[in-house]
């Protein structure tokens, strides 16, 4: 049965900018990473326990400082790192500063094979990025997420229709057709186009993730 494990994505708004609050492993195997390393604060959790509350346990003990509760958290979703492991995450509003986290720790023998014992945290640092650069510091098996908050995000913000069927500008759904006629007519052209190339990027990017499996079974 493959691994199972939670997390939290808080996010923030700065001068209209929409922040992601995500961490990096501590320990040697992972000090000269960057890109492609940082995570959610998240951690395993058994079948039988409630996965929201494993989340915010984790965030605890990775960053030590209580969740964010002045908002509910929103579903997410879950996704598959490549190494199979299965991610669940609740996206919650709020602010943390970084430069205080003080995170739980392990020991594992280093340097390999000498018979020593050391400690490491958990997670050496914290940082707050907006969604394009957080995209590249994520594990690929995290990214998704990034998205999901894009899209949650976006649909808050989709102006409320009243039952005249005019949103909240007094625009109707006929000036709204008419408006995109053009942009959709040249979004079919372009999904044509590009039709074969994809079918060729996503082989790609499926062998790229397969070679990853193992640092993100890891994480």
């Amino acid at each position: 049965m493959p691994k199972l494990s939670a997390g939290l994505l808080v996010y923030r708004s700065v001068n209209g900018t929409i922040e992601v609050l995500l961490v990096h492993p501590g320990g040697p195997y992972w000090a000269r990473r960057d890109d492609g390393a940082w995570s959610l604060p998240k951690g395993e959790y058994q079948v039988d326990q409630d996965p929201l509350t494993a989340a915010m346990r984790e965030f605890r003990e990775e960053l030590g400082v209580e969740p964010p509760s002045d908002a509910s958290p929103a579903f997410l979703g879950e996704l598959r790192q490549a190494g199979g492991k299965r991610v669940s995450a609740w996206a919650i509003e709020g602010h943390l500063d970084t430069a205080t986290i003080v995170s739980n720790a392990f020991t594992m023998e280093w340097p390999p094979h000498s018979g020593l014992t050391r400690e490491f945290p958990e997670v050496d640092r914290a940082g707050w990025f907006d969604l394009n650069v957080a995209r590249s510091k994520l594990l690929s098996g995290q990214v998704g997420f990034i998205d999901r908050l894009s899209e949650l995000l976006s649909a808050r913000e989709q102006p409320r229709r009243g039952s005249s069927g005019r949103d909240e500008f007094g625009r109707g759904a006929e000036s709204e057709l008419g408006g995109h006629r053009e942009s959709l007519e040249e979004t079919e052209r372009t999904t044509r186009e590009r039709e074969g190339g994809t079918i060729g990027q996503g082989r790609l990017h499926d062998a790229t993730e397969k070679r990853r499996g193992e640092d993100e079974e890891a994480r």
